[in-house]
């Protein structure tokens, strides 16, 4: 008899045992009936593409699917799983993910476990987080799998690992990949574990002893063009064909046969969509810098959900480049996102955020699809730089020449106003000159209006000079009672460190810094401000060099 186990998620020594219901899985009699001991027969993946070419994968039997970090391994073990669930059959999940992360990423692909959870068919089971430590720790590691047998009392036809490594890769030496596989065997059941990573290198000795057992080997590989080929390293029987399997991950229906001969890395954006951007602001607030800049640049659409974009590209919506602007508190919404879009869009997809995200959040977006990610107040300049980059990159050869020349910096001031490095101090004229110019060809800067009195001006134009780049284009003018300052390339938060360290420059212990009065202002969010400033500051007298 099955052990009977309390409604809700249990903690077991090893694993977080999420049944909703009251009874053990039970085996549930599908359409072609269950397994019978000792038989060997072919079971389907779900994966149509794979069933029709290999007739499925045979069970009972272990099976390993591996690929480098993005290639699809976690959509193939659930579309796997979901194939048994609408078969009638009972399965389990050994996962790293929360139940809620696993419900969440199968349904962004049209997989619906969650009812067959709760109704006990499929069975849940989350690695603790010190799942390591424990193992390493247990008297003798058979109870390990102690725990996982007694959790599936009552048998199950297909097991899902992700990833498998954590069961298999617990102490040196090839012991635990052999324990392993004897644990799994003994189960009766179809076994489907992900390995991260190819199989070129030198595997560790238990994940050898695990390739090398296995009933089954498969490489899943993420094409350049967004598509994917699954190869069949080793399967029981040899398939007739050992050539890969070209799949295209489809949203709401998973791994499927592909659609179209297109390539996505040059000729599935049509070239009118070059100049559109969609920004997905998955923000509290919008920072006004970012959607003037991305309004003054591109034919801009913005939306604040993914789904608002998923319903665009399945109308046949295409865009030149993809932006996610985001707060650090919605890192997972980007990362589905960027799982979703990858799948859809040729588009490069760039993430941005004014908060600065751990490298682990970076690492995960990046193998959601993500083409790039700025984080911690990214510069204006260095955004438009990279995905007009990118973009360039994904059109061709010509389209990359035209658009790397536009990047480009450009130091002639008569074409967009950015000024080459000139003398350290500008008289009202030519500053204003330099500055309306940039304005007029929508340049990326920042205006820093000083106001001080004559006891600091000289300190505060030395300290103003100290700090500027000449090399990339800033520029200092003497207005009035004061100074005006052109920050290249930089947002309004941006000029107020800048102003800081002019303050933090002044001499020491003298006071100064309290007779200078400042206003930072954007060329993307201030125009008609800086506009005014140039006009109505008054024009200093005597030599450009001097302080006024």
């Amino acid at each position: 008899m099955p052990t009977r186990r309390p409604a809700g998620i249990k903690w077991e020594r090893f694993l977080l045992d999420t049944c909703p219901v009251m009874n053990a899985i039970m085996v549930t009699q599908g359409p072609h009936g269950a397994l019978r001991e000792g038989s060997r027969a072919r079971v389907l993946t779900g994966i149509e593409p794979l069933d029709k070419r290999w007739g499925g994968l045979m069970a009972p039997g272990v099976h390993v699917v591996a690929g480098a970090p993005g290639s699809g391994k976690l959509l193939c073990v659930l579309q796997f799983l979901n194939a048994g669930i609408s078969a009638g059959r009972s399965v389990a999940f050994l996962s790293a993910l929360s139940p809620e992360k696993v419900f969440r990423e199968a349904r962004g692909w049209g997989l619906e476990l969650e009812d067959a959870w709760k109704h006990g068919q499929l069975r849940l089971l989350t690695f603790r987080a010190d799942f390591q430590r424990r193992v390493l720790s247990a008297a003798v590691p058979e109870e390990m799998y102690e725990e996982f047998s007694e959790l599936l009392a009552g048998g199950v036809e297909r097991i899902g690992i992700d990833p498998g490594a954590a069961l298999w890769e617990t102490h040196a030496g090839s012991e635990p990949g052999a324990r392993f596989m004897e644990w799994a065997e003994g189960t009766g059941s179809i076994v489907l574990a992900t390995l991260p990573g190819g199989l070129e290198e030198a595997l560790p000795a238990a994940t050898e002893w695990v390739v090398q057992t296995a009933a089954g080997i498969l490489l899943l590989e993420r094409l350049p063009s967004g598509r994917y080929q699954l190869w069949p390293r080793r399967l029981s029987p040899p398939p007739e064909s050992a050539g890969p399997i070209t799949l295209e991950a489809a949203v709401g229906r998973g791994f499927v046969e592909p659609t179209g001969t297109l390539d996505r890395r040059r000729t599935d954006a049509p070239t009118e969509a070059a100049s559109r951007l969609y920004l997905l602001d998955l923000t509290e607030e919008l920072p006004a810098e970012v959607q003037g800049w991305a309004g003054g640049r591109f034919q801009l659409t913005v939306g604040r959900e993914p789904l608002e974009l998923v319903e665009l590209l399945q109308r046949g919506e295409a865009y030149g480049q993809i932006l996610v602007y985001l707060d650090r508190s919605r890192v997972e919404d980007a990362v589905q996102a960027c799982r979703v879009i990858r799948s859809m869009s040729p588009a490069p997809v760039f993430l941005a955020s004014d908060d600065t995200l751990r490298s682990t959040d970076r690492v995960r977006v990046l193998e959601a699809g993500a083409t790039d990610v700025l984080s911690g107040h990214p510069s204006i300049a260095e955004l438009e730089a990279r995905i007009r980059r990118a973009a360039a990159s994904s059109r061709g050869d010509g389209a990359r020449a035209r658009e790397a020349r536009r990047a480009a910096p450009d130091t002639d001031a008569s074409s967009d106003g950015k000024a080459s490095p000139g003398p350290d101090l500008l008289a009202k004229e030519p500053f204003a000159g330099a500055v309306t110019k940039r304005l007029a060809a929508r340049g990326i800067f920042a205006l820093v209006r000083l106001t001080a009195g004559e006891s600091v001006r000289r300190a505060l134009q030395d300290a103003l000079l100290e700090q500027i780049r000449r090399e990339a284009g800033d520029l200092v003018g003497s207005f009035g009672s004061g100074y005006c300052v052109l920050l290249e390339g930089i947002r309004r938060d941006q000029a107020q460190a800048f102003l800081g360290r002019v303050l933090d420059g002044l001499p020491a212990g003298s006071g100064e810094a309290s007779g200078v009065a400042a206003e930072v202002l954007s060329s993307m969010t201030d125009a008609e401000r800086i506009r005014a400033i140039l006009g109505d500051s008054q024009p200093t007298t005597g030599r450009a060099g001097s302080a006024a």
